[in-house]
């Protein structure tokens, strides 16, 4: 008679294999939407709305518009934070507002990021207290349009697939871009679907992208296809390249004619590694003194290795053919670029690069090696405090 075979414990590689049920998929994602849905809704006062958002600052220089400060939103203390520049575009997204110029910083570069305030004026009717309200929970419906796109699209099935996705809808970047009223997530969600669109409906939600923020030029490889087509297919490509920036210049052309050029005495970019090297030698010099573990001053030196590490697996495993990884692969260059005037703190960079997270966790979604559970920790750990502190707001 034969011995009976030993009933073995699931490996760690059959676990990631497995695939989730229908109903748990819901209750997965339900849990997952509950934290930036949860969060929105409890910044809802009857008095002020949703702009507690928008981060208005009481020490806000320049003063904001006086249509802003009829509407008498919500103001915390200090200098604000960028949402109010972009809110206050929006009570006049075509510029001829007298008092704009005078009541935002920088206003050539605000009025460039255009989309959000043109969404929040038509979904206000014009109407500057509606206008503010809609603005300010824009992020929240762009970061559900992300989080149905990745479901739609990547059809992830197994909780390999569904930990790599609930990792790139809840990264810092996209987190601290809900809570505070700001363009990069709606950017990155209008990249994303360029990546997931073919043919025309790429190139115009690549076109959004840019109106949304200039710097997502980086994600027109996306456009861009495999290096040995002929010169037809070639053509093609230079028409929808042609295609996807010419709104965004068209607009820049007025934007910068009507407020003026200007250069910015902060630069964006340096010699490679310069910002993050300074970056970490202030978060260490931080940290160092006391040596106290704690999550904040944990998270402050693990989010730029987390997105070294995705650079790192996004010029490793390079995927030419895949439109998302094309989609990341300029993030990845120009995260190694930022000056350290970009990297003042995680809730500026990892903000700026949130396609590179998306494209790497989408690519770990095909990633059988053993090494899965090694890259997704370590290009994922770093990145926790944007949902950190919605659950504690929540708790």
């Amino acid at each position: 008679m034969a011995p009976k075979e030993r009933s073995r414990a699931p490996s760690v590689r059959g676990i990631l294999d497995w695939e989730l049920s229908c109903a748990l998929r819901i209750v997965l994602l339900g849990l997952v939407m509950a934290i930036p849905v949860g969060y929105v809704f409890g910044h809802y006062s009857s008095q002020t709305g949703f702009t507690s958002l928008i981060l208005f600052g009481a020490d806000a220089q320049p003063q904001p518009m006086p249509e802003l400060k009829a509407c008498h939103p919500a103001v915390m203390p200090g200098v604000g934070y960028d949402g109010e520049f972009y809110a206050q575009v929006a009570i006049d997204p075509t510029l001829r507002n007298p008092h704009l110029k005078d009541g935002i910083a920088y206003p050539e570069c605000c009025s460039t990021r255009i989309l959000l305030p043109v969404l929040a004026y038509v979904g206000g009717g014009g109407n500057p207290w509606r206008i503010l309200q809609v603005f300010a929970v824009l992020n929240l419906l762009f970061w559900l349009l992300l989080l149905f796109g990745m479901v739609h699209y990547l059809s992830p099935q197994t909780v390999r697939e569904y930990l790599c996705v609930v990792a790139a809808v809840l990264t810092s970047g996209a987190m601290f871009s809900v809570a505070r009223s700001l363009t990069d997530l709606p950017a990155a969600t209008l990249a994303f679907y360029s990546a997931a669109f073919c043919g025309s409906a790429a190139v115009a939600a690549m076109a959004l992208a840019l109106l949304t923020k200039e710097t997502y030029l980086l994600s027109l490889p996306r456009l861009m296809g495999p290096v040995n087509q002929d010169r037809r297919a070639i053509g093609a490509m230079a028409a929808q390249l042609a295609v996807a920036v010419l709104p965004l210049a068209v607009w820049y052309t007025y934007t910068h004619l009507h407020f003026g050029f200007r250069k910015f005495d902060a630069p964006n970019t340096r010699w490679p590694g310069a910002g993050l090297v300074d970056y970490l030698g202030r978060a260490w010099r931080h940290w160092y003194p006391n040596r106290i573990f704690s999550p904040r001053l944990s998270q402050e030196l693990l989010a730029p290795l987390s997105l070294l590490v995705q650079v790192g697996y996004l010029l490793w495993r390079r995927d030419y053919k895949s439109p998302y990884w094309r989609m990341g692969i300029g993030f990845a260059i120009g995260f190694l670029l930022l000056s350290p005037d970009v990297f003042i703190d995680q809730y500026s960079f990892t903000r700026d690069v949130i396609p590179l997270t998306l494209a790497f966790n989408i690519g770990l979604m095909k990633e059988k090696r053993a090494g899965f559970l090694l890259w997704f920790i370590a290009g994922n750990v770093g990145l926790l405090s944007g949902t950190r502190e919605m659950l504690l707001f929540l708790k």
